[in-house]
């Protein structure tokens, strides 16, 4: 295989079968063409297995964020009911863990994906040496292994997605608030 790069401005599928009569035997052919013939399935499959994991992160999220916030009344239901016998209404109080747990998502998507986009190729590429060649091999063949990242998915589409999700499930994990009352902390 020998790459031949055309001045800009030509087209490299008119351009390609040329190559491929005047130097018998070999094919001419455009490397997005071949690109997509040799990697459309394994690209066509990486997106869908993209987006599944994309909706399982979403699915484990709003879980986790659930839990989290029954938790967190759970452990606080004193100062709760404290907060309620001197007039703090459920939606302040509702309020408060909104906020907290919003504020700690905004945090983790941001370096997370800071995290992705300078360490994740690199891990990614050092995983597959490992898995492939061991780790003597490292740095021969494929060293590198670039990611497309559709920016559209990743930085708008997820993190709104996270945020409307984890603030639903924190919302539904603090319907208990309405149920806390000093009462329930007087011991007898």
């Amino acid at each position: 295989m020998i790459g031949v790069e055309l001045a800009p401005g030509s087209d490299a599928t008119a351009t390609a079968p040329g190559y491929g009569e005047r130097f018998t035997p070999a094919r001419g052919a455009a490397i997005e063409q071949w690109q997509c013939q040799t990697l459309g399935p394994i690209v066509d499959q990486i997106t869908v297995a993209a987006g599944v994991a994309g909706l399982v992160a979403v699915a484990l999220a709003a879980l986790m964020t659930a839990l989290f916030a029954r938790m967190l009344l759970a452990r606080d239901s004193g100062p709760i009911s404290i907060q309620q016998g001197i007039g703090t209404g459920d939606a302040g109080l509702r309020g408060q863990y909104l906020t907290r747990i919003l504020l700690v998502l905004v945090v983790g998507v941001v370096i997370g994906t800071v995290a992705a986009n300078t360490l994740g190729e690199r891990l990614i590429t050092l995983m597959f040496e490992a898995m492939f060649g061991g780790f003597e091999r490292r740095g021969q063949g494929t060293s590198r292994i670039d990611l497309v990242v559709d920016p559209r998915f990743a930085y708008l589409l997820l993190p709104i997605a996270l945020l409307a999700v984890v603030a639903l499930a924190t919302l539904a994990g603090s319907r208990s608030i309405t149920t806390a009352s000093i009462s329930s902390l007087v011991t007898h």
